[in-house]
């Protein structure tokens, strides 16, 4: 498994049709063959809908590029979630999303 690089920024998470609002990410790419996923975080300040949330919940996560990524919770914090990251993720481009 390879390390692709890294895409972070300030983007949108949505459950269904409802906008959850702002949301801090970083997710890792890796490739593996010819496939890619990702891992990583979100983090956010203050309380709002995603107190509700269970880990498997899955949702959808806009970059600040403006491509949509499914995410799955995977476990909750205070701040924030570790996520998993499936079909089509984007390549992290340098100026758009910071790379590693």
């Amino acid at each position: 498994m390879t390390h692709i690089g890294t895409l972070s920024g300030l983007g949108k998470l949505w459950d269904g049709n409802k906008d959850l609002g702002p949301v801090h990410y970083e997710v890792r790419v890796f490739r593996n063959g010819g496939l890619e996923r990702g891992e990583g975080a979100l983090r956010w300040d203050g309380f709002g809908p995603w107190d509700s949330f269970q880990a498997g919940k899955l949702l959808m996560l806009m970059l600040r590029s403006g491509e949509q990524v499914s995410i799955t919770i995977k476990s909750l914090g205070n701040e924030g979630a570790d996520i998993l990251a499936t079909g089509p993720i984007p390549q992290p481009i340098d100026g758009l999303d910071s790379v590693d």
